[in-house]
């Protein structure tokens, strides 16, 4: 099944990066508009991104969670020293709703 399905399933995994990417830079893209927020390391799947709030990570993620209906994990969680950071996921969030992404991180802080 391996030696069938890597050649043959090569249009798939090329679309599909094509569209990882672009959400990616979508993400970025829009988040770059609110002040404060930054992406400091992204992957194929998750940013690492610096909030600009005085309140610990958790605090943060629970507001935007709680208000903006937007799922994130503080960067507590992955060690010491990451309190001004979450990392979020954007790989299964279609274009509409990343393209609305800075309405719901605007005047969080």
């Amino acid at each position: 099944a391996i030696a069938w399905a890597i050649p043959a399933l090569g249009g798939w995994r090329a679309a599909n990066r094509h569209m990882i990417n672009r959400r990616a830079a979508l993400f970025a893209d829009r988040l770059a508009t609110v002040p404060g927020w930054r992406v400091e390391a992204a992957g194929a799947y998750f940013a690492y991104v610096r909030h600009p709030g005085r309140q610990p990570a958790l605090a943060v993620a629970e507001r935007l969670c709680r208000e903006r209906g937007v799922l994130t994990l503080p960067g507590s969680w992955f060690g010491p020293g990451q309190e001004g950071h979450l990392r979020i996921a954007f790989a299964n969030v279609d274009d509409a709703a990343l393209d609305r992404i800075a309405e719901r991180f605007l005047e969080l802080d």
